[in-house]
């Protein structure tokens, strides 16, 4: 039927897990050297740096964790897993992801990336984020200056549907690509991890 909308209404048999289901469907806690560090892949690293998101999407693979407030932003954490990358000469690409880093301050989000950015063998920043989407407004001029200074610096930005496609999305995302930052769009997954 041309023009019909269909609305997914979430029940709580969504919440049922059938055997053999897991919480953690992708076995990132198996690779999980220390607390918010997945490393999988040898030269690659995922940095979940906090649980806190602007949204809470349904498809989502750290849904068992986002918004239990047990990782939050703690620059001892922080410091504990940047040692780690450190010490990990094979490292070359670490993907920030959580929740969603841009929901920090400009300040505490350079905090990371410039101790990131001065680990010599870390080639590659990514972010993985949903915040350009659902609160364009975030993407400031200050911040998109800011992130400049990291490059190579790419974001996955996520995208379920394209009505999100709006104006200030757009102004959004072209601020991101004015300023050199290559953006992937991801459908629900951080992808390349």
């Amino acid at each position: 039927m041309h023009g019909l909308r269909w609305t997914k209404i979430l029940v709580q048999t969504e919440f049922d897990h059938a055997s053999g289901e897991r919480l953690d469907p992708l076995g990132e806690e198996d690779h999980s050297p220390l607390p918010g560090l997945v490393h999988t892949y040898p030269d690659k690293i995922l940095f979940l740096v906090t649980d806190f998101c602007a949204t809470y999407c349904r498809y989502c693979t750290r849904s068992r964790m986002v918004g239990a407030g047990e990782s939050l932003p703690d620059k001892t954490d922080w410091e504990k897993a940047l040692e780690y990358i450190h010490q990990h000469t094979e490292i070359r690409d670490v993907l920030l992801s959580g929740g969603d880093p841009l929901i920090f301050s400009d300040d505490r989000l350079e905090w990371l990336l410039q101790r990131l950015h001065a680990i010599s063998h870390v080639k590659f920043l990514r972010i993985g984020t949903k915040v350009p989407v659902v609160l364009p407004q975030r993407i400031t001029r200050n911040l998109v200056r800011m992130l400049k200074k990291y490059r190579p610096l790419w974001m996955s930005i996520h995208f379920t549907h394209p009505e999100e496609c709006t104006p200030e999305v757009e102004q959004a995302c072209t601020r991101l690509a004015d300023a050199g930052i290559p953006m992937g769009q991801s459908n629900g997954f951080t992808s390349g991890h």
